[in-house]
């Protein structure tokens, strides 16, 4: 919609996932070898990594996060569930859990810096006062905090900062615990929420 770029999404659900032994990992890498290229150790996290796709999976002790992360991949929710779903039976975890759906995107700030055109376009008539009072200020961001029944859910928008000629906008989805099986559902209506409602309304109020 409009340029926007999502970059990332990924979906983490703590699990007390504990130390891998060289058993539990050997195992890992049967159930996932023909769906991630790449295993990478790092002290007690494991991390499995598909360039071509831009998939990966990553387990740390009381966590496991699958996702997407690049310019070229396409979300497959189902999927996604999948996989997570033979992590789950490898490792003889109950398939339950409280899901946070992260996801990141970029907006093109139309040959105009961001970091300048966020003081204007966040606080609009204040930016020569916020010089005055704060000279070395470069940008603005915004959060907002939207409650969800029990959930809280988060979205930033401000200047990219390694790149100003985008915006960085970042949505972060918490939800109860629910059975696994639900997790690739959640994620979609978060993906088509952030798209859609959080995007819209910085577009229409913000990014103008």
């Amino acid at each position: 919609m409009d340029n926007l770029i999502v970059k990332a999404l990924r979906i983490s659900v703590g699990a007390p996932v504990g130390v891998l032994n060289e058993s539990k990992i050997r195992r890992l890498q049967e159930v996932f070898n023909g769906d991630f290229k790449v295993m990478v150790q790092e002290d007690q996290n494991l991390i499995f990594i598909n360039p071509e796709k831009g998939s990966n999976l990553v387990l740390t002790p009381r966590q496991i996060t699958i996702g997407f992360d690049g310019d070229n991949f396409i979300f497959d929710f189902e999927w996604l569930g999948h996989e997570m779903s033979k992590v789950f039976d490898v490792l003889l975890l109950d398939k339950k859990g409280s899901p946070l759906v992260h996801l990141i995107g970029h907006y093109p700030s139309n040959g105009i810096s961001s970091m300048e055109k966020s003081l204007e376009a966040f606080l609009p008539g204040q930016k020569e006062t916020l010089k005055k009072a704060w000279p070395n200020l470069m940008g603005l961001g915004l959060r907002f905090l939207e409650k969800h029944g029990n959930d809280i859910w988060e979205f930033k928008l401000e200047p990219f900062i390694r790149d100003p000629r985008f915006y960085f906008l970042e949505g972060i989805f918490n939800h109860q615990e629910v059975p696994l099986d639900v997790i690739p559902q959640l994620a979609e209506k978060a993906y088509t929420y952030f798209k859609e409602n959080l995007w819209g309304i910085a577009r229409d109020y913000f990014i103008r």
